[in-house]
């Protein structure tokens, strides 16, 4: 699977930051949702787009915690907290060994799609101050493991006909 990462950004300041890919293992960017309620934007999230409420999780301060598979095996987590910011990443999907093993990547351009509804701010983490533009991205290809690749192997034999 593809996604698309802001590799240069221009913040509300009018700083421009160049990032990098190691940067994506952490938390670096969240959205702020104006003008909805918690509430009202889980059960939008849950009904328009089959968000599931997430079982297993490792609790980060969010008050809602919603997974979707987007494509086999990743899926993206939304972890939605009290003052109405998400912070999302892509990674494996909860229910492979891989989930614990890897590390997740913040994601901005697939959530994005998820939040076109909404009026909505994006915050770049580290310096708690809002991105006014994203100036470069990059399209990377997220690796499987061979164990999943081994596994699609395996599906495609069996339902073959």
């Amino acid at each position: 699977m593809k996604i698309k990462i802001p590799v240069e950004i221009e913040l509300e300041n009018n700083e421009v930051l160049k990032l990098s890919l190691d940067d994506f293992k952490n938390y670096i960017f969240a959205f702020r949702i104006i003008g909805c309620s918690l509430s009202d934007l889980v059960k939008y999230l849950i009904m328009k787009f089959d968000f599931q409420k997430t079982s297993f999780v490792i609790p980060k301060g969010e008050i809602y915690s919603l997974t979707k598979m987007i494509e086999f095996p990743w899926e993206v987590h939304l972890r939605i907290y009290q003052d109405c910011f998400i912070v999302s990443e892509i990674e494996y999907c909860r229910f492979l060994p891989e989930h614990l093993l890897s590390n997740s990547i913040n994601d901005v351009f697939t959530t994005i799609q998820f939040l076109k509804d909404f009026k909505y701010e994006i915050y770049f983490i580290p310096k708690s101050i809002r991105v006014k533009n994203f100036v470069n991205t990059l399209e990377i290809e997220l690796s499987e493991s061979l164990h999943i690749q081994f596994l699609k192997e395996l599906y495609k034999f069996i339902f073959r006909g």
